[in-house]
């Protein structure tokens, strides 16, 4: 069986939103991970790529994997895809891909509080969700240090904490 990458080359990992966590009446059945827009995402599973697009989401895609793979991944919040992805998309709706392949860029599209990766990990056989933070992932060699993203990621945290407290101090009020 295929063990899960982490999708984006950083080694620390801030969770600013994590399974399930609150969202009014309903929960957060996945892992958002405040990053720089435009870091590098890779596919953590290989599998076929679909695009799941939606108002909510932004620009996403979900990966299904194939037999040796016992997961659907899916990602939202894009920037843009990578281009060989994105040739495929267009051409015939889906994508062929490998586990650490580049398949697209981080962003802030769609309903979102700032740039970030929201990361949903589903079981394939039942498709309910799995916590991505308790899976145990396999180690992965990715190309380089992605600066930009520890960067800019650490200038989302702080962005969200502080609008966090904000809407604390308007609820007290």
């Amino acid at each position: 069986m295929e063990k899960l990458i982490r999708p984006l080359n950083i080694d620390n990992f801030i969770v600013s939103s994590g399974f399930w966590d609150r969202r009014g009446i309903k929960y957060h059945l996945a892992s958002d991970y405040p990053v720089g827009i435009g870091t590098p995402l890779y596919a953590s599973n290989s599998g076929y790529l679909y695009d799941s697009t939606t108002s909510k989401c932004g620009n996403g895609v979900m990966i299904v994997g194939t037999e040796n793979s016992p997961y659907i991944t899916s990602y939202c919040h894009l920037e843009k895809f990578a281009p060989d992805i994105e040739n495929d998309l267009n051409r015939n709706g889906q994508a062929e891909v490998k586990q650490g392949q580049l398949i697209g860029y981080t962003g802030n599209s769609g309903n979102t509080t700032g740039p970030h990766l929201h990361f949903k990990v589903r079981s394939k056989t039942t498709g309910l969700p799995i916590n991505p933070e308790s899976l145990d992932y396999r180690k992965y060699n990715y190309a380089g240090i992605n600066w930009v993203s520890i960067i800019f990621g650490s200038i989302s945290v702080l962005a969200l904490i502080m609008a966090f407290r904000d809407e604390k101090k308007k609820a007290t009020k």
